[in-house]
């Protein structure tokens, strides 16, 4: 895969930065493309513990080693996380109202998919 395959279109170079919607920060599209692997990994190393070994012909063994270790997905996860966090934080004063209001407008935007996706999980297995 080539390099060019990390870099937004055109369109959205420099003179034209993509935004994110939220925060009206520039998006960093190798970011981005990072996290779409990392979940494919997570996603991947799931398939891999679930599905039997003839049943898609998961016989290649690079493939069966490198599925085996997609849950390094969630360690690339938690350093995105810390970067963006802090990248979005750079200029910012923090004061115990502002904490408070990135405290909320986090849980406001992540509680809702935990929950629902806890709540289909228990359906899922009772």
């Amino acid at each position: 895969m080539s390099a060019a395959a990390f870099i937004a279109p055109a369109s959205a170079r420099a003179d034209a930065t993509p935004l994110d919607a939220d925060t009206q920060q520039p998006r960093f599209v190798f970011i981005d493309a990072l996290r779409g692997l990392a979940a494919l990994a997570v996603a991947g190393f799931h398939f891999s513990r679930q599905a039997k070994p003839d049943w898609v012909g998961l016989h290649v063994p690079t493939l069966g080693w490198v599925l085996s270790r997609g849950d390094v997905g969630v360690n690339v996860f938690f350093v995105i996380s810390g970067f963006v966090m802090a990248h979005s934080l750079r200029n910012a004063w923090i004061t115990p109202r502002y904490f408070g209001n990135f405290v909320l407008r986090r849980s406001l935007r992540l509680d809702p998919p935990y929950w629902t996706t806890i709540g289909l999980a228990y359906l899922a297995i009772t």
